[in-house]
């Protein structure tokens, strides 16, 4: 008895060498129907921007850290989903980047979804301060907040997408949470400091005006 074939199919890529595994490359393949088979869309499900993948398509270079790299074929549509921990400049600059080069990208086929965490001042100033303890490199980290980040998302203590788009304060409490930790734990932050925190959590609202026709 002969088995049907499957109407849909999802390819799952996982990596195991910190982000060196050139998995952009392989989903873009796999896209371009490498395996005979036609994806409708490409969904990135966890990570951070911290590491990049590198794709050349017709000697130029895309370099995607968190906008999934099936942006790069035309007909798939991408989702950056609620597990991933978004650095909302940085994707801000990363589109900006990608359209620059020619890459279509709109609400038709980029897609965020309102629950993704975010990553914040005070997540990466102490990345930083951990990685920088009595003076010395103790881990190596890329200072781009994921560890601090990946605490607040397991901790239920996280500021999401929606919390900013609802402007309902969260974001300013969380903060402020982190201050008062970083002061206790680290150092006491200057007066100038903690103004430059609250001005780069102004400017991730105002990113995300631009990010919000993709956010719904």
């Amino acid at each position: 008895m002969s088995q049907a074939k499957p109407k849909h199919f999802v390819h799952l890529l996982l990596g195991l060498c910190w982000g060196d595994e050139g998995k952009g490359k392989v989903v873009v393949d796999l896209l371009q129907k490498v395996l005979g088979v036609a994806y409708v869309a490409c969904i990135r499900f966890n990570g951070g921007c911290n590491a990049g993948h590198s794709v050349w398509i017709n000697g130029v270079r895309f370099v995607t850290h968190q906008v999934p790299t099936g942006i790069l074929v035309k007909g798939v549509k991408n989702l950056i989903g609620k597990g991933v921990k978004v650095n909302l400049m940085k994707l801000v600059a990363e589109i900006r980047e990608l359209l620059g080069l020619g890459i279509d990208i709109s609400s038709t086929n980029l897609f965020v979804d309102p629950a993704a965490h975010i990553v914040l001042p005070t997540h990466i100033l102490m990345d930083k301060l951990e990685d920088e303890k009595d003076g010395k490199v103790v881990i190596g980290t890329t200072k781009n907040g994921m560890m601090p980040i990946a605490v607040s998302k397991m901790a239920r203590r996280s500021v999401r997408i929606i919390d900013l788009l609802e402007n309902n304060g969260l974001a300013e409490i969380i903060t402020q949470e982190h201050i008062d930790y970083i002061d206790k734990v680290y150092r006491v932050l200057s007066q100038e400091e903690r103004v430059a925190i609250m001005r780069e959590l102004a400017e991730l609202k105002f990113a995300l005006t631009e990010l919000s026709q993709y956010a719904n």
